[in-house]
Order: C-alpha cells, then sequence, then structure tokens
C-alpha cells in the first residue's frame, strides 16, 4: 500500500517485545470519514529472507483491512450527514511461546452509511526462524482436535453465560472455521471470535483461553 495523501505518520516505535516495530498513521484527506486511523508493522531481528516473508505478511494482512474501508469512501453518509464514517486499525504484539512471534490486528469502527458499528480481529502467528505462518497443527494434532474444539466450545458457552446470552436451545458448535485469531501463549492457546461469530452483536467479539491438550514439557 502505498502512502497516501495527507498521511501523517509517527517515527518507528519498537515494542517491548522482540520482533516487530510499529508506526501508527492518521488520514485526514479521505472525503466523508470523521476519523481514519492505522497502524503498519516491520519485523526487526529476523533473517533478511525470514523478514521479508513475514514483512509481506503483515503488510498484507493491513492492506486487506485498509482497502476494504477506502473502497467505502465513495459511499453515502446516512440522512443528512456530512461525515460518518469511522475506522481505527490498531496492531499489539502478542507473547508468544518459544521462536514464535505473533501480532493481532483490531479492526473496530462505523462504516460509511452504516449505522451500526463493526469489529474484527486478525491475529499472525509466525515462525522467528522462517517467518513463515504456522499452523494450528502444529500445537493442536489431528488426534486432538476433538478435545481442543470441546474446551473452545465450553469456554464460549461460559462466556455467553457471564454475558447473559446463553440459550440451552442452541448450545455452541464451534469449528475451526469460526476462529478469527489464535495465538500459542506460554501456558495456554489463545483464541479471538469475530463479532457475531460466537455470540449475539450486543456481546461484541468473543476471546477465550484454553489448555495444551495433552501438552507436555511446557
Amino acid at each position: 500500500m502505498s502512502e497516501p495523501a495527507g498521511d501523517a505518520t509517527a517515527p518507528a516505535m519498537p515494542v517491548s517485545a522482540a520482533g516487530f516495530a510499529i508506526q501508527t498513521h492518521a488520514r485526514t484527506d479521505l472525503r466523508i470519514y470523521d476519523r481514519f486511523s492505522f497502524m503498519t508493522a516491520t519485523s526487526k531481528g529476523l533473517a533478511p529472507d525470514a523478514a521479508a516473508r513475514a514483512d509481506e505478511r503483515i503488510r498484507g494482512m493491513v492492506d486487506a483491512a485498509v482497502n476494504d474501508a477506502l473502497a467505502a469512501d465513495d459511499g453515502a453518509c446516512i440522512e443528512v450527514e456530512a461525515t460518518c464514517g469511522i475506522f481505527e486499525l490498531t496492531l499489539a504484539v502478542l507473547p508468544c511461546s518459544g521462536e514464535i512471534l505473533c501480532m493481532k490486528q483490531d479492526v473496530n469502527g462505523v462504516p460509511v452509511g452504516s449505522a451500526t458499528s463493526d469489529q474484527r480481529v486478525d491475529v499472525l502467528v509466525l515462525g522467528s526462524v522462517t517467518g513463515r505462518a504456522v499452523d494450528l497443527s502444529r500445537f493442536v494434532p489431528i488426534e486432538a482436535t476433538e478435545e481442543f474444539l470441546a474446551a473452545v466450545n465450553a469456554e464460549v458457552s461460559a462466556a455467553q453465560q457471564q454475558a447473559g446470552y446463553y440459550d440451552t436451545a442452541y448450545p455452541t458448535e464451534i469449528t475451526e472455521d469460526d476462529i478469527a485469531g489464535w495465538a500459542p501463549l506460554s501456558d495456554r492457546i489463545q483464541i479471538w471470535f469475530s463479532r457475531y461469530s460466537a455470540g449475539p452483536g450486543a456481546m461484541g467479539a468473543v476471546t477465550v483461553s484454553v489448555p495444551y491438550p495433552d501438552r507436555e514439557g511446557g
């Protein structure tokens, strides 16, 4: 994504967790957005080939969300409002285990012409040696999939009950396809769902944690 006109860019600020440097940007030249801000990131401390792969994946993740939002700039606001859209994309480094680098992207805002907010999460899980994406099967082997999904569904149900939205007539039936993002933390797997995929819209985006299935050696 090329640097847009009217872009205000803060100096690169290395984050405390090793692996990435993050920059914040704000667009002020768009036609009908009240606010439009996003972050970009580059890897640090990786071998050149690994860094190139990691940076390409980060750019792809950010660009997909930003370009979707920019496509709405030709839209119209509700009624007679001159500006209406709000877009905020933030990146955060996650404390993943071992030689794994993790970055979470949160997208929040009110799309142009919409009366309802949008909320979604994406997570990159990358090998620090290769810069390539790490698959969930590395931490949840095929034989443990049933155990893993049972734990996920139990935690989602608990979150719904705590929020007062659990319906015994419609028990959760979460599959791997419903998971928006995951990260292998030191003692558990953190799992994120985008809005509406693990509960009613009023709950927003649901986040749960489950232990590693049959994990030995920490």
